[in-house]
Order: C-alpha cells, then structure tokens, then sequence
C-alpha cells in the first residue's frame, strides 16, 4: 500500500540518538488507529482521533533506508481508519499518517484488519528501528529479503527487463517460446532472417535472406555486430542439406552448404560416381560401341547443370581405334569407336564425364 507517512521530529531524534551514543535502535511497539482527516504535521505528538491502539505489528529492514511495517488485528471490532500512528518502546510517536479526507480502511465483525506499508527514512537509517512481534511480517521480496511479489503479466515475462515481479510457469513459457526455446520453434513465416537479433530456433516456411524454402534456423547473437546461424530444411522441403552464415562487422557474409552424407556420396562400380563438397560431379563406366551408329550412354545421376567434359577412349590396349563423344547433356552423351578403316566397331569404350 503506497501511503505518504510523515516521520514526526520526535521520532527523527530517537534514530538520530540510537545512531550516535550506540544505545539500543529504537523499538516500534505499538499503533494507534484513529478517524482524524488532515494534514500530518512533523511536530504533532500524538493522533488527532486515536479510537485503538494494537500492539500486533511486525516489521524489519528491507533497505538501508526502508522498513517494512504490517499490522493486524484479528478482533470482532468494527470501525474505519483514516490517520494510524506508530509508536515506539517509550511511547514517542515515531510516525504518523492521515487521509485528509476520507477513511482509507474499515474494518467488519467478521474480518481480519491487514495493512502493509513501507516506510522511507531518507537519510535514516533503517538498522536503528526494531519493531516488537515479527512473526507474520509480510515484506516486499527482494533478492535479499524473503517475502510478498507480485506475479508478471505477458508484457513483463516476454520483455526480459522486470526485477521486481515473478513468472508463472506458464509466463516461464511465454518467454522462453517468443525464442522458440519451448515446446517447438517460434513460427517467423514469411520473415526476414537478417533481422533477427536474439538467441533461439526459428521455423520459417519461407521469407528473405534464407538458404532453402521452408526450414529451420539456430540464431546465435553474439554482439550487436556478430552472429552466427544454422539452417536445416524442413519437413516439407524437398531439399537436403545443412547451411551456415556469419554476421561480421553488422554485416551478413552469404551461406555455405556444410559437409554431411547427403551432399557428399559415392557409387563405386562399373558405372559409378563421386559427388564432392561444393558440387564438382565424376561419373565413369564403360559401354559397348556399335558397327552401324552411336551408343547413348545415360549417366547414373543426372548433372543439375550441363557436364563440364567428357573423355572416351578404347578398351582394348594398343588398338588403333579413335572414340568419339557427341550430343552431350545432363543425363548423357552419345559415343562411338572407329578404325584405322574409318569403319565403327562394335568394341568396348571407357568413359569419363565431369559436371556440376
């Protein structure tokens, strides 16, 4: 309850006196419940309308320069309150505070009065004031007191920035899920990856400055300057393969497709292949020439671009034969072999094909 208490001057010199001639901190024992509506006034020594005094209070030290204060009365008394009083081990008001208009508490048959209330002593210090019961003090928690907080609300979860509220587990997953670090990654849709800034995983099913349609992406934030991101494909992506980028100087260098099974394979036999890293393609075999045309040779996998160059030469060792290589694609080429008779033969031929 933010309420405007007055320390009274006689209070004021009772710290003042415990903090210089090292007697004991003055003890709040009491408070005083009254209807007075005014102004409170420094000099003032006791409440205008005290109607109770209660000595059921409990307080403590919460800074250097706060005090905690709850009071309770637990009786089958009915009455309202507009000006409270505390008073200290040798009955000196110590503070006071009033509505200058209205009452601000009332208390029913049935009820339980509780008021809670922190108490700012400016150049004070707040180690020189005890109080009497501290057995149900309900302080406002800090990172050293143990007490009361209030829960957060989306805002205060999602924007990581609060120190004073505290997170449901379900604010817990609020935050943790706006970085795709809960349940399944945060849905960026059609976004734009270079303007993400913060640490998490990330699903886009497509959007700018990504390797593949659809996929998913590991953003690392080092700096406001350096980052690093992963990109793998997504289950509705036909495409393969795993892709890293870095942010160097506030600047997004391009992606490079990484090393795995998918994109460096082998087929070793007659007809064969090797794909390498970075896309160069070799394919080799061997076919039979024809006595009349050409023989198609259909490569084992396809080039996605056009062959690079293709060899061809005679099986047989130390044979006069000239081979040929025409009609050249990504799935084949045609081929023959001739003799010194300038006739084809129906002869074995070796090839070898290189592409991307």
């Amino acid at each position: 309850m933010a309420l405007q208490i007055t320390i009274t001057d006689a209070g004021r010199a009772e710290i003042i006196n415990a903090a210089n001639t090292g007697t004991a901190p003055v003890e709040i024992t009491e408070v005083g419940l009254g209807t007075g509506n005014y102004v409170p006034d420094p000099t003032q020594t006791a409440l205008q309308t005290e109607t109770k005094r209660l000595t059921t209070i409990a307080g403590l030290s919460v800074a250097a320069d706060t005090i905690h204060l709850t009071i309770k009365d637990e009786s089958a008394d009915v009455y309202d309150v507009s000006e409270f009083g505390l008073y200290t081990a040798s009955g000196t008001l110590f503070a006071v505070y009033s509505d200058a208009v209205n009452s601000f508490m009332q208390k029913a048959a049935g009820n339980t009065l509780l008021l809670s209330v922190d108490i700012v002593l400016g150049t004070l210090d707040a180690t020189n004031v005890t109080f009497g019961d501290t057995a149900f003090a309900n302080p406002p928690a800090s990172e050293t007191v143990s007490g009361v907080l209030k829960l957060s609300d989306l805002t205060q979860a999602t924007s990581g920035t609060d120190t004073s509220t505290a997170m449901t587990p379900k604010r817990v997953n609020e935050a943790l899920s706006q970085f795709g670090l809960f349940g399944v990654s945060k849905n960026q849709s059609t976004g734009d990856a270079d303007s993400i800034t913060k640490n998490g995983m990330y699903y886009f099913s497509s959007g700018l400055n990504i390797p593949i349609p659809n996929g998913h992406l590991i953003h690392q934030q080092v700096t406001a300057d350096y980052a690093v991101q992963y990109f793998s494909p997504g289950t509705l992506s036909s495409l393969g393969g795993m892709y890293h980028r870095r942010k160097v100087l506030g600047v997004w260098q391009g992606w490079q497709e990484l090393a795995h099974t998918g994109n460096e394979t082998t087929l070793l036999s007659g007809n064969g292949y090797k794909k390498f890293l970075g896309g160069l393609i070799i394919q080799w075999g061997i076919v039979t020439g024809s006595a009349s045309s050409d023989v198609a040779v259909t490569l084992p996998i396809a080039f996605p671009n056009s062959p690079f160059r293709t060899y061809t030469e005679a099986v047989a060792a130390g044979a006069a034969r000239t081979t040929t290589s025409v009609s050249q694609s990504t799935t084949g080429f045609n081929t023959s072999i001739w003799g010194l008779d300038g006739l084809r033969k129906a002869e074995p031929i070796y090839w070898l094909a290189f592409g991307y």
